[in-house]
């Protein structure tokens, strides 16, 4: 492993390949993660703590308390927590939902003692994005390489589509924001970014960036107004206020990029992941630094901590992590 910029903080070990990794970004159950392994999933609480009592540099070490498992009968594609998860509640909510490469969507329910799922089939390819509803989840948005984009409400016994989006092309995410509620992102490989009143169902507006493939497209989690995409090796940014333009376009490395995550703190900060070769980026657009740059064998998923400012990668067989300046 190469690493630059800024300091490995910890490492959390498994006995299997990561193949995803979720962090919960609700208050409530900050510090929930769920990790994507061979036949099964894990569910537990990153616990940070000081590494010594003489440490005053703020650093902070992380334990990984496991709650449960749950057998997955294939790998793990993706992962998204629901906003009615919840660890400070008796008994616990754990309430989640994967992707696997069956293109199947299950979505799990347990108070950590038992343990209940529901499985969704309708894809006819693989999922790509997966993302609950972020104020009561009770919707679930999915959409995959089929060039479909399904909205399924969870409240019906039967598991109806409240929505189903004919795609022009593979999709490749879906997000909701928490501050702008009943609008939900698709992005599709053709370089199109749409929004869809889920009120209504129709589209809202539609971005294209120009330029394909898009594989990766995110939404800021401070500020609804901003979104940024992966397409052609490129790096876009825009002000949904006034899409019809981005307001910034940065080059990225020649080999490309395949994901994106927005940080939890800025818009300002975004983390990349490499395409051929597995490379971690972390940019500070404010400053055009690049804070941290490392290069993983297995690479995995990309998130960040909801609180503390961390970065959380999977790789192999581990998650490792690395505190972010904000530059404020």
């Amino acid at each position: 492993m190469e690493v630059t910029g800024l300091k490995r903080q910890n490492v959390i070990r498994f006995n299997g390949k990561v193949s995803a990794v979720a962090l919960s970004h609700y208050e409530w159950s900050k510090n929930l993660c769920a990790v994507g392994l061979p036949g099964e999933v894990v569910i537990g609480v990153i616990k940070f703590h000081h590494a010594s009592k003489k440490d005053e540099s703020g650093d902070l070490g992380a334990d990984f308390d496991e709650l449960f498992r749950s057998a997955h009968a294939s790998k793990v594609r993706r992962i998204c927590w629901s906003p009615e998860a919840s660890t400070s509640c008796i008994p616990k909510k754990i309430i989640f939902a994967t992707a696997g490469d069956d293109h199947v969507i299950r979505v799990f329910n347990s108070d950590c003692k038992s343990i209940t799922s529901n499985v969704l089939k309708s894809h006819s390819d693989y999922i790509n994005g997966l993302a609950f509803e972020s104020e009561r989840g009770t919707l679930l948005a999915s959409c995959g390489d089929d060039n479909k984009c399904f909205v399924w409400n969870l409240n019906s016994n039967d598991s109806n589509h409240e929505m189903v989006i004919e795609l022009g092309s593979p999709g490749m995410q879906v997000c909701w924001h928490q501050n702008d509620q009943g609008k939900l992102m698709v992005a599709e490989k053709l370089g199109i970014i749409c929004f869809y009143s889920t009120v209504t169902h129709t589209p809202i507006m539609s971005i294209d960036c120009g330029a394909v493939p898009l594989l990766s497209a995110d939404w800021s989690l401070t500020d609804c107004s901003k979104i940024a995409a992966i397409a052609r090796g490129n790096l876009y940014f825009w002000d949904i206020t006034r899409p019809n333009a981005p307001t910034e376009v940065k080059s990225l490395a020649t080999n490309g990029c395949r994901q994106l995550k927005f940080s939890s703190f800025s818009d300002d900060i975004v983390g990349v992941i490499g395409s051929s070769s597995p490379q971690l980026g972390i940019l500070h657009r404010r400053t055009q630094n690049i804070v941290l740059s490392a290069a993983f064998p297995g690479l995995g998923y990309i998130d960040w901590h909801h609180s503390v400012p961390y970065v959380i990668v999977g790789h192999n067989k581990q998650l490792s992590f690395w505190k972010v300046p904000l530059f404020n």
